[in-house]
Parts: C-alpha cells; sequence; structure tokens
C-alpha cells in the first residue's frame, strides 16, 4: 500500500525519550526534501509540548537537587557553587525551551499540524463516544480518550479531503482499532518500521543484502566489528545507573559500573538480521537493527546502622555485588560514500545505540561477613 504521510502518536515521543534532535526522531527531517508529508494533528503537538515542558521542570528540580547534596557535602567551594548557580539560572524557562525545540523540530522536518476545529466533525465525535466506538473503550475512563478521537479523527479527515492514505505510528491499542474501520490510515507501532514505507531504495537494497551475509559468514569484517564494538562501548561507558536493592541496613552506591555480557539482534522471518532503510538519500543512507543486550551491573554498596545512643550512623563495612541486566536497543547506521559500489564503496560514518541498560536491581543486600556469622560471631 502506497502513503502519502506520516504521523505519530504522543506515545511513540515517550518511548523515544522525547529526544527530537538525535535518534529515530531525528530521521523524520527526511521529510523537509520529500514528496511524502510529516503531519501532526494539533491535539498531539500539545500533548508534545506539555510532556517537554514537564521534562524540562523534573530536570531542573533534579540539578537544583545536585547542587544542593553538593554544597551540603562540600564537594563544590562557594565561588564554584554561585557559577554554578547563575548558568542554570540564565538557562531559558521551561516553556521557552520547549517552544524553541518544537520550533526547530518544525523547521527541520516541515512538519504540517492538522487543526482539530478545521477537520474534527463533532457530531460524528459524539456519535463515538456514546456508542464507545474505538478509541473509546466501552468501559473505563472514556473521557480520557478525547485526546485520541479528535487526533485520529482530523488526521482520517485530513487524508480523505486529500485522497491520500496515511501511516500513523502508535502502541495504543484504541489507535489500532480505529484503523481498523478506516479506509485512509494505517497504524504500525514501530518508528524505524514506518519509515522504511517511505524509502526509495535505490542501492539501499544492495547494501542490506551485503551486511546481512556479513552478519552470517564473516563476523570479522570491519563493518561488523565497528557495529559490536559500540554495543559494547554503549554499556560500558554506561554511567548513572538507577539502582535498586533492598537492606535491612542503610545503604549507599559508592561505585557503579556495567560490562557486556552478550548481545543478539532481531532476525527477520529468512533468519536473516533484520534491518530497515529510515533514510534513503543521495549522500546519506541509515539503517536500522534491533538487538537484546544482556549485561553484568556492579555496585559496592557502603552499609552502616544507626546508633540511637549516639545519635549517628555506625559503618558495617561495605560488600560487591552484581546482577544481570536484559534490555532491547535499536542501533541507527549512518552510511555515506558511493552507494552504486555496494560496500566497497561505503564509509560506516556513525553508528548511534540509542539505549544503554537503564536500571539494576541487586535484591537483598547484607554485609560480607566472611567466616562471621553476625548472630554467633566468629566459628
Amino acid at each position: 500500500m502506497d502513503y502519502y504521510a506520516i504521523t505519530i502518536d504522543t506515545c511513540i515521543f515517550e518511548n523515544h525519550g522525547l529526544s527530537l534532535e538525535k535518534g529515530l526522531l531525528a530521521q523524520l527531517e527526511q521529510f523537509s526534501a520529500s514528496q511524502f508529508k510529516f503531519i501532526l494533528s494539533d491535539v498531539v503537538y500539545n500533548e508534545l509540548r506539555k510532556h517537554l515542558i514537564d521534562k524540562n521542570k523534573t530536570s531542573r528540580t533534579s540539578v537544583n537537587h545536585a547542587i544542593k547534596a553538593a554544597s551540603n557535602c562540600h564537594l563544590i567551594n562557594d565561588d564554584a557553587l554561585e557559577s554554578v548557580k547563575k548558568i542554570f539560572a540564565d538557562c531559558k524557562e521551561d516553556d521557552k525551551n520547549a517552544d524553541d525545540r518544537l520550533e526547530n523540530f518544525v523547521r527541520k522536518t516541515s512538519l504540517e499540524i492538522i487543526s482539530s476545529a478545521d477537520f474534527v466533525d463533532i457530531t460524528r465525535l459524539i456519535e463515538m463516544y456514546f456508542s464507545s466506538s474505538l478509541p473509546f473503550e466501552p468501559s473505563g475512563a472514556k473521557k480520557s480518550e478525547f485526546p485520541d478521537a479528535l487526533a485520529l479523527l482530523a488526521i482520517e479527515s485530513w487524508a480523505e479531503n486529500n485522497n491520500v492514505k496515511v501511516l500513523a505510528v502508535s502502541t495504543d491499542k484504541g489507535w489500532a482499532g480505529f484503523a481498523e474501520n478506516s479506509n485512509f490510515i494505517t497504524v504500525v507501532e514501530g518508528l524505524a518500521d514506518a519509515l522504511a514505507h517511505f524509502q526509495t531504495h535505490s542501492f539501499a537494497d544492495r547494501i542490506v543484502n551485503r551486511l546481512q551475509l556479513l552478519f552470517t559468514e564473516d563476523n570479522t569484517h570491519h563493518l561488523i566489528v565497528e557495529i559490536e564494538d559500540a554495543i559494547v562501548s554503549s554499556v560500558e561507558e554506561a554511567d548513572d545507573i538507577p539502582i535498586e536493592a533492598t537492606s535491612r541496613f542503610y545503604y549507599e552506591e559508592e561505585e557503579t559500573y556495567a560490562t557486556h555480557i552478550e548481545h543478539t539482534f532481531a532476525l527477520d522471518e529468512a533468519g536473516n538480521v533484520k534491518i530497515n532503510v529510515v533514510r534513503d538519500s543521495d549522500d546519506t543512507l541509515v539503517l536500522q537493527l534491533k538487538a537484546e543486550v544482556t549485561c553484568e551491573v556492579n555496585c559496592y554498596f557502603s552499609l552502616s546502622v544507626f546508633d540511637s545512643i549516639d545519635k549517628d550512623y555506625v559503618s558495617m563495612g561495605g560488600v560487591n555485588a552484581n546482577t544481570e541486566e536484559n534490555y532491547s536497543t535499536s542501533i541507527l547506521l549512518y552510511i555515506t560514500g558511493d552507494f552504486r559500489n555496494g560496500l566497497d564503496g561505503i564509509e560506516l560514518s556513525k553508528v548511534e545505540v540509542l539505549k544503554t541498560v537503564r536500571k539494576a536491581y541487586f535484591g537483598d543486600i547484607e554485609p560480607d561477613w566472611g567466616n562471621e556469622d553476625p548472630e554467633r560471631g566468629e566459628d
């Protein structure tokens, strides 16, 4: 099926970390010089703006707490503290930052915003609400589904007026259900899969096929090694990994790091590494593949108990602990060169691993007693 436009649900922006300037969301810039269009309903656009502002507020609060904690621990002198405070005092306001990012995003992608006021039939909207037609569910808080209904009706009406088909990206079941009864909207869950529908694939198919062969026949080829190394580096360079643990003692994490164990690539129906073409221009080819990554997270915990007499914490020593974590990530391959010559004429200019380990759960943490039983003393 041929599509003329692509649209995205708010949940997809959230799933990609609201990262408008990098990763798969940045690949939407290809529509600024394309025969195809990138559209959003004004509802999704305004929801996106709200999420950006909320994220700015959360980040600002986290920074202020970190500055205060560093000051309380005397990790930073007064002059440096004032300099840091001034830097963040000069930052843009939360809504101004969001608006500037959105303005840049609209400009780079040639985004067209579809007005609900111009395209939504209110009579139909009311009928859908009372008949529990998707995206309205027959039970639950149907009022919360009004934004989805407005967005879908606006996009469908725009598509019908232009006699074109729209490919929508959403993980929302309401969107998928609505599209099943629409002649103008199809819904897919993955942004990379959606972008693949809009590529011309001139020389891209040949390069994809050669890469797939390399993965199975020559994993020592420099292109495969660069991809593999990037995944390993994304694990081992991960920092600020959120730690979850339980303990009857008060604990603090003092040193945390991750090491790569293994990864496996997602396969297509033929058993080859699945590679999507998400951007195909004259001078740049962007490919996407997925991997399941397994890593080990190591952490040193210092443990203490509160002395109710001295009103202070007493050290109980520390313990090194490790745990295994698994996560999924997309990998973007930025390829440049003379595509007519296949792999011989190309260069892998950048490998972007979109996610790394996001959390680690260690279970119950105890001091390293060695051969000593804390209840009975040494054996």
